[in-house]
């Protein structure tokens, strides 16, 4: 028997929904694409507030459905799952009324983050959970098989306790300061709590950088920003009793190193000889594979960390962040 297909709608047609990218391409780095390539999904419908947006994407993908408003696309198109793709200030009110839609999907995929507001987040998971609308945030690192295999070893005491922590971000704390928190929490397991938070690099508009220190258990862990205008630079160097771990080039390269005595009877660091492992290896196609367990299975998204549960406890500690920032 042949499985039924997911339909799959994206509201928001920028550079994460997959403006540029097209059909056929071997790069995943799109919501568009990640239902491009895999065979259980297809992308059927679209929206923007900008008409001549979503038409353009539309005929990019070779789609029919192109529309304005995204309560049309839910009538029409009646989708199973939908990505929002759009700019954080409109994620509240669009997760919401595709929640509470008659044609509501099963799954709602959202980009980070997730929203603005603390009660805004307290109102999208009442609703959600009163309408059994399952609502996966994009904390890419989690759907990644080599983040997930480092998390698997630093919980596993393969490198020894933490002692320290060092990591470089851009572009914005809410931006991009999201997957740095998020990838901690996720790589530790362990509570993070802000100890102090000074001024750091220019961000986005409305969404500076912060210098950050975070403590977890003993250990501190140091967050610096870099102005991108510079360059872009996105790296987490933890180390531990008994080695480090350096994720590199966004996350696209993780090396793990472990404490060996040389022949002059000191302790080195030596990589391991499969090091350095492959990070970011298509995680959208990842998410997507979650995604249609929930949908076919009824399993949960909880334990991806991604779920409306996990967001909650990365998007605190942003928060608590900012309200730091608030008082300098």
């Amino acid at each position: 028997m042949t499985a039924k297909t997911i339909r799959a709608g994206i509201i928001g047609c920028g550079r994460m929904a997959g403006i540029r990218q097209a059909p056929g391409e071997s790069a995943v780095y799109s919501h568009a694409a990640a239902f491009d390539h895999h065979p259980r999904f297809a992308l059927v419908a679209v929206a923007d507030t900008d008409a001549e947006r979503s038409s353009a994407f539309a005929e990019r993908w070779g789609l029919s459905g192109a529309f304005v408003d995204p309560a049309e696309l839910l009538r029409v198109a009646k989708p199973d799952v939908v990505s929002v793709c759009s700019p954080t200030e409109a994620h509240f009110e669009q997760i919401l009324l595709i929640s509470e839609h008659d044609d509501a999907p099963r799954v709602v995929f959202a980009e980070k983050p997730i929203c603005e507001h603390p009660s805004q987040l307290d109102r999208l998971r009442s609703v959600a959970s009163a309408r059994g609308v399952e609502i996966l945030v994009n904390h890419t690192r989690r759907f990644d098989p080599g983040h997930q295999r480092l998390a698997a070893a630093i919980q596993g005491d393969e490198l020894g306790g933490l002692m320290r922590g060092h990591c470089t971000y851009y572009g914005g704390w809410m931006h991009n300061g999201s997957h740095l928190v998020d990838t901690l929490r996720m790589l530790l397991g362990d509570p993070l709590d802000v100890v102090d938070v000074r001024p750091g690099a220019p961000g986005k508009p409305g969404d500076p950088c912060w210098e950050v220190i975070f403590s977890s258990g003993s250990s501190r862990i140091t967050a610096v920003s870099i102005d991108e205008r510079r360059y872009q630079l996105f790296e987490i160097d933890l180390l531990f009793e008994r080695g480090r771990a350096l994720a590199r080039d966004f996350g696209a390269q993780i090396i793990v190193e472990d404490v060996r005595v040389n022949e002059f009877d000191e302790r080195v660091l030596v990589p391991r000889s499969d090091s350095p492992w492959r990070g970011l290896d298509s995680p959208l196609l990842h998410a997507l594979e979650w995604i249609r367990a929930a949908i076919d299975d009824g399993e949960s998204l909880l334990s991806t960390g991604a779920s409306l549960d996990g967001a909650t406890a990365t998007m605190a500690l942003l928060w608590q962040v900012t309200e730091h920032a608030s008082d300098l």
